[in-house]
């Protein structure tokens, strides 16, 4: 459960529910920006940052998808990994070579 409340998404602006349309169609149903709706202009800001990495980004999709999915398993972010691993099969890495459980650090 969240611990922040998710908002209807619909209670948004007209402008930022095309762009989610936008990134639904391209990346899935909206999770994590049900709760960013709270600040509606900061929700706008990050999908346009977002975007940006995606087009003008220097590194080929499967690096960046590799590189998020490393990133959260070291965070321990199941649900990031399971989102990201998606997108590294589409990227071409085949399912046989995806781990998407998280890597639990030992801790001393």
């Amino acid at each position: 459960m969240p611990r922040i409340s998710e908002i209807d998404l619909n209670s948004l602006p007209q402008p930022l529910l095309d762009a989610l349309e936008e990134r639904r169609r391209a990346t899935g149903e909206p999770t994590w920006q049900k709760v960013m709706g709270h600040r509606p202009r900061q929700l706008g800001h990050i999908l346009d940052l977002m975007g940006s990495f995606a087009e003008d980004s220097l590194l080929p999709k499967r690096m960046r998808e590799l590189i998020v999915v490393s990133v959260s398993m070291a965070n321990e972010c199941s649900h990031c990994v399971g989102r990201h691993s998606t997108r590294l099969h589409d990227a071409g890495l085949p399912r046989s070579q995806l781990r998407v459980e998280p890597v639990r650090q030992e801790t001393s």
